[in-house]
């Protein structure tokens, strides 16, 4: 099963199993090239995510060019990261929160 959602310029591609994401990202590399659009390379990602195996997988390649493996990466404004836990996310919303209250503290307490 391979989920492909896509957000202003970003796609996420979700499988569950290696070669199902392989087949889904070469079929995206294929369809690209012919519409004349080029996947970029430089801020291409892959994530695994799993409890059991961590980080023992294959990287994956497309068209030639490894993609960077990473543990944790924005998406929509949530951090997901490649062990399921939240506290990242957390921390990243209290800091926004805290951002946010201290960008609008002079204007919440003028008359």
């Amino acid at each position: 099963m391979v989920q492909i959602n896509a957000y202003a310029d970003d796609v996420v591609i979700i499988s569950r199993n290696l070669k199902a994401l392989e087949e889904a990202l070469q079929e995206l590399d294929n369809t690209s090239k012919e519409t004349g659009l080029i996947i970029n390379q430089e801020t291409t990602k892959d994530m695994k995510v799993n409890k059991k195996i961590h980080n023992q997988c294959n990287q994956i390649a497309i068209g030639g060019y490894t993609n960077e493996r990473v543990s944790c990466f924005p998406c929509l404004g949530s951090v997901t990261n490649d062990d399921n836990s939240i506290s990242e996310e957390i921390t990243h919303r209290i800091k926004k929160g805290n951002r946010a209250c201290y960008e609008y503290e002079g204007l919440m307490t003028s008359k």
